[in-house]
């Protein structure tokens, strides 16, 4: 089915990573964010010099930050001293230095805004511990803090927060430079995607999960018009095998079919149509609700 593989990244500090090394291993595991406003006004300071802040209480920071970035340290582990967290900076280019660094005083959580210095990824921003303060694809001025994964490189998750699955799911994508960060998922029905995006299926080792990917149908991606993969049909339509509709041409390599929920009643467009399960059998499903219209066989 040539719509549950996707090559994109939700997530504009991947933009950093698209000139060094990508993703080497994926997996995931359901996280939702705790939403909240910033605690933070104004950007940070980037300075790590000596005329840095002091650490008193006119600074944003618990400690000094000419004291840290010093330490080298594991995302996973987070295994700084007190007051301090580890974090990814810009190295060589790509997020590939892990270091020590100040945690702010009033800090954001994963999925709040955040605040950062003149250089986004020096590390002082205003995220809690075991999270990094990112600009978001759909608008690079709208700041958030995203999780780091937790676990282990072998066994790596998302930390759970309590919400509900599939619409609040995030997957743990690990790079080849030891950046591990939990990227933020859609559902394609109760929680799309901003706008000029769409939110497509993305398939992992452990599982499927969604997101959100700039929307690549231009003039076509209607019902019925062929696709390569998910990013190609309108957002609440899903690339599907052409055999999924009468109105698909059976020659193309997939055809754009709408999602459906299965809770609902069926109101798929197609003639023959009806809301079927978009997960296999043998498939731990995480949205229990997502269907896609097929015909019946």
């Amino acid at each position: 089915m040539p719509s549950r593989l996707s090559p994109g990244f939700a997530l504009a500090l991947l933009g950093l990573l698209a000139c060094g090394a990508g993703p080497t291993e994926q997996a995931g595991e359901n996280v939702a964010t705790h939403a909240g406003s910033t605690s933070t006004d104004g950007v940070l300071p980037t300075s790590t010099g000596a005329d840095a802040p002091t650490g008193d209480d006119s600074s944003p920071f618990i400690a000094r930050p000419d004291a840290a970035a010093i330490e080298e340290c594991d995302l996973f582990l987070q295994d700084c001293p007190e007051g301090q967290k580890c974090t990814a900076l810009n190295g060589s280019g790509t997020l590939d230095t892990f270091r020590c660094v100040p945690v702010a005083r009033d800090p954001d959580l994963p999925g709040e805004p955040c605040s950062t210095g003149d250089q986004p990824f020096d590390g002082l921003d205003s995220c809690a511990a075991g999270s990094l303060c990112d600009e978001q694809v759909s608008d690079p001025a709208d700041r958030v803090c995203v999780s780091f994964c937790t676990g282990s490189p072998d066994a790596p998750s998302c930390p759970s927060q309590g919400l509900p699955a599939c619409s609040t799911a995030h997957w743990c994508s690990i790079f080849a430079s030891g950046l591990s960060v939990c990227l933020p998922g859609c559902d394609p029905i109760r929680d799309p995607c901003p706008d000029s995006q769409v939110c497509a299926p993305l398939a992992l080792g452990r599982g499927i999960l969604f997101e959100c990917l700039p929307d690549a149908s231009g003039a076509a991606g209607a019902f019925g018009d062929g696709c390569n993969d998910g990013s190609e049909c309108d957002p609440g339509l899903f690339c599907a095998d052409p055999g999924a509709a009468l109105e698909c041409d059976p020659n193309a390599a997939g055809c754009c079919v709408p999602w459906c929920d299965l809770t609902q009643p069926s109101a798929c467009p197609g003639a023959g149509q009806a809301c079927q399960p978009f997960y296999g059998p043998d498939e731990a499903p995480q949205c229990l609700h997502l269907g896609v219209c097929r015909l019946l066989r």
